[in-house]
């Protein structure tokens, strides 16, 4: 009689266990990428290889680009997931030349990883100091993401021409050597492009507001602080005029530098 009525409850906690089971949602278990990515220790890649550096670089690129997320990793440590796949490759491979372009604008774009883009578009520069594409990266990333202009003027002055460089490029060199330089050198600079360029050439009036605002900022400078040798007119030719307090210039503008881009 005992034995029966254990198996009649057993049987009834079974049904109950079942029907909750059914009824009740189960618990949703979201483990991001970076917690259960598998990366690899770096002295063991490079004793399991024998030998085989290029191939097993190959691999794990290949491997890499299939596990490839899309969740955004916003701490400065070098520790994202993706980013120690892509170093495990040129530790490999230090010419892999994907790595560090693709992988670079991976981290930048997709990733949001702006140290780990940075570290590969650095490294880049030991092999491939002269390519289009990576110092495109490097100076569009001081230039626009970091706000150090003066850093991506000699990327941008490698590039300029280029026939793939934007058609900015020398509006882009002209604020920022006003960053590293000053005004007085980024005129001095762009007035002879300015000169050279047909009427025609839509890049002509962007570069008509840097030189009346480099113009400006250095002789708004000299008047108002009462230096001697002042130009009193401005690109247009001008005369600045005094409103009681300050020297100001005819038209508005404003300095000639590379706006970072707003996080």
């Amino acid at each position: 009689m005992t034995n029966t009525l254990v198996f009649i409850s057993g049987f009834l906690f079974f049904l109950i266990a079942y029907a909750v089971k059914g009824i009740v949602p189960k618990p949703i278990l979201n483990i991001s990428k970076q917690e259960s990515a598998a990366n690899f220790d770096e002295g063991f890649i490079q004793y399991s290889s024998l030998g085989n550096k290029m191939m097993l670089a190959d691999l794990i690129w290949i491997q890499t680009l299939l596990e490839a997320d899309l969740e955004h990793y916003k701490k400065d440590d070098l520790n994202s997931w993706i980013y120690h796949r892509f170093n495990s490759i040129l530790n490999l491979d230090p010419k892999f030349y994907e790595a560090y372009l693709f992988g670079s604008r991976y981290l930048l774009i997709i990733k949001d990883d702006i140290e780990g883009g940075k570290d590969l578009l650095v490294r880049s520069r030991e092999y491939y100091p002269d390519d289009y594409g990576l110092n495109f990266s490097l100076g569009y990333l001081y230039a626009i993401e970091l706000g150090e202009a003066d850093k991506a003027l000699p990327h941008f002055i490698k590039i300029k021409n280029d026939p793939r460089a934007p058609m900015n490029i020398e509006s882009l060199i002209s604020k920022a050597m006003a960053s590293k330089f000053g005004p007085q050198e980024a005129f001095d600079y762009t007035l002879p492009i300015y000169q050279e360029m047909s009427e025609e050439n839509p890049l002509k009036r962007k570069l008509y507001l840097n030189l009346y605002a480099l113009k400006a900022e250095v002789d708004l400078e000299c008047l108002n602080l009462k230096k001697s040798g002042c130009d009193e007119s401005d690109f247009d030719g001008n005369n600045y005029f005094f409103d009681g307090k300050l020297y100001r210039a005819q038209k508005k503008w404003h300095k000639s530098r590379i706006k970072k881009r707003e996080q």
